[in-house]
């Protein structure tokens, strides 16, 4: 479910009913009624694919997507690739990608910490509290008494979690969650994001 990616480990041909294993380890079966709730997953952004290998990785590398050009990124794709990576796009936005260094930049304060004992301790703030109610699409459609096709909520979540990482610059946590009985792990939302995650699913819903 949004975006979750597995792999087909076993084919029941008598009962009609194949099992999926999504990242994580966790195992779903599926049946011919409910097979169209999975498609072939036919590419992968190269942030998805972090942690992942392939023995052939087929990579665009075009002008059009500048901003995703740099060179951690076009590493972190080279990398995935066991055997052999093909480019196909543009030498433009090869010299691009090789030119632009941009470094993540992580904001801990550790340095200072270790540097300076006398720094005032970080005060957690409610939003880390574990005791937080958090909120998923499904339960979420379902406290405001609406529905959705398992397409709308593919499209509600990738668009709420957009909206999430523009606002708060990071992702929501993600946490197990049952539908139909399957087992997923799917992103939930603090309780300060409810209006974001409630303006997706309006969006998506009125279009």
């Amino acid at each position: 479910m949004n975006g979750e990616s597995g792999e087909i480990v076993a084919v029941d041909k008598e009962e009609k009913k194949i099992s999926v294993e999504f990242e994580g380890g966790v195992l779903a079966s599926y049946t011919a009624s409910s097979i169209s709730d999975i498609v072939h997953s036919y590419a992968l952004t190269i942030h998805k694919s972090q942690g992942s290998e392939y023995e052939v990785v087929i990579a665009p590398v075009l002008i059009s997507h500048y901003r995703m050009l740099t060179r951690q990124i076009f590493y972190t794709g080279i990398t995935r690739a066991r055997t052999l990576f093909i480019g196909i796009g543009q030498q433009q936005a090869l010299d691009l990608a090789i030119r632009t260094d941009k470094p993540a930049q992580h904001y801990t304060q550790l340095t200072q910490y270790l540097i300076d004992p006398e720094l005032p301790e970080i005060q957690i703030s409610e939003s880390s509290n574990s005791t937080e109610k958090l909120t998923s699409v499904q339960v979420r459609l379902r406290e405001l008494g609406l529905t959705a096709s398992k397409g709308q909520m593919t499209k509600i979540g990738s668009l709420a979690l957009q909206m999430f990482e523009l606002t708060y610059f990071t992702r929501p946590c993600k946490k197990p969650e049952r539908s139909g009985g399957m087992q997923f792990s799917t992103y939930h939302y603090p309780e300060k994001a409810l209006a974001l995650l409630e303006q997706a699913i309006r969006q998506v819903l009125e279009n």
